[in-house]
């Protein structure tokens, strides 16, 4: 009976004990069941205390889809405008008034600037018109007389492809074969105000480039008439000048590293500090050339006609020079180390003070040891 009665006493500890435990979950829920009215009220409660940050999230992403739906519309806008200008801007070029053709080629320019996608495009289109309205008939003799000064919207064209911005010099090759540019003025200080600005865009580049006043790397001038012209300090690197008529012109200090000069015609042109370090100059023309302080190191030079030419202090060193005309040619203080003149004609050259170290004089290898 004992036993009876303890195993009660037990159970019905147990029954109080699960009562105290759904009493405890109940009064989580406000004393409700779960699933009952109180719990619908604290999630209710949940949700009103989340509808701020959802509304804020709503507005960020709705935000953003205005942005880029507002860049968008703002593109379209843009390449408009663009093809509107570049239209307007081609339409210049056929006009009869030199004035507003000068205005085409330069917001040409503009353009270009503004869209980098489109300067590719600008420069065929200017260097077009460049062989449009100077082209030189085929086979025409150059004509003689003094120089006039060449058109404003041919200068304004040159002008323009010459301040081109030097990375597209990599990927774009002037096209601008048998034209007439005599009289070409000098295109650096009277468009710094662009080159300028080229250099703002293009900075990291301008950097790592030599500060021409004028670029013309890679240009193709093949048979073109450039006597006269002002290309001082121009970039004419791995530029085609083949047959080139530069007589007269004022090259000093341009380099022409790389450039093809087979055929071209320098007779009388100031070379002053140039540069042809390791040119073919073979058939090239060099008569009364002033060349003070030029650089043609290692340049092949063999039978060029260098009569008459000023090459004081030039550096001709290791340069080819066998069967060149030297005659009456000043070549007082020049580098003529390691040169090989054999074969050259030297009547009345002037070599004083010329480093004549290591010359070979004659084809069996005669080494001149120094010279002073």
């Amino acid at each position: 009976m004992r036993n009876a009665a303890m195993r009660r006493m037990d159970r019905a500890a147990r029954r109080r004990a699960a009562g105290r435990r759904r009493r405890r979950r109940l009064r989580v829920f406000g004393g409700r069941r779960a699933g009952g009215p109180g719990q619908q009220q604290v999630w209710a409660g949940l949700l009103v205390g989340a509808l701020p940050g959802l509304a804020a999230v709503a507005a960020v992403l709705f935000t953003w889809m205005s942005v880029g739906q507002t860049q968008e519309e703002l593109r379209i806008s843009r390449e408009a405008q663009i093809t509107g200008r570049y239209t307007a801007a081609v339409a210049s070029l056929g006009s009869d008034s030199a004035d507003v053709r000068v205005g085409g080629i330069y917001a040409l320019e503009r353009i270009m600037r503004d869209s980098p996608r489109d300067q590719a495009t600008g420069l065929s289109v200017i260097a077009a018109y460049v062989r449009a309205h100077a082209r030189l008939p085929v086979g025409q003799v150059h004509d003689a007389g003094v120089a006039q000064p060449l058109p404003v919207d041919l200068q304004a064209a040159v002008t323009v492809l010459a301040n081109r911005p030097v990375d597209i010099t990599d990927t774009t090759r002037l096209q601008l074969r048998y034209v007439s540019l005599r009289g070409l003025a000098d295109m650096g200080d009277l468009d710094r105000a662009r080159q300028d600005l080229h250099e703002q865009r293009y900075e990291d580049l301008v950097l790592r480039s030599p500060a021409y006043r004028a670029n013309l790397l890679r240009a193709d001038l093949t048979g073109s008439d450039l006597r006269d012209a002002s290309l001082v300090n121009a970039g004419l690197g791995e530029a085609l000048l083949s047959g080139a008529d530069l007589r007269g012109a004022d090259l000093r200090e341009t380099d022409f590293t790389g450039a093809v000069l087979r055929g071209a015609d320098l007779r009388a042109a100031n070379l002053s500090a140039a540069g042809f370090f390791g040119n073919d100059m073979r058939g090239v023309r060099l008569a009364d050339v002033r060349a003070q302080r030029a650089s043609f190191s290692r340049a092949d030079l063999r039978g060029v006609d260098l009569r008459g030419a000023n090459l004081h202090g030039a550096y001709l060193d290791r340069a080819d020079l066998r069967g060149a005309d030297l005659r009456g040619a000043d070549m007082s203080d020049a580098d003529l180390s390691g040169s090989r003149l054999a074969g050259s004609k030297r009547e009345g050259a002037k070599l004083t003070g010329a480093n004549l170290q290591g010359v070979q004089l004659e084809e069996e290898g005669t080494v001149v040891p120094q010279v002073g």
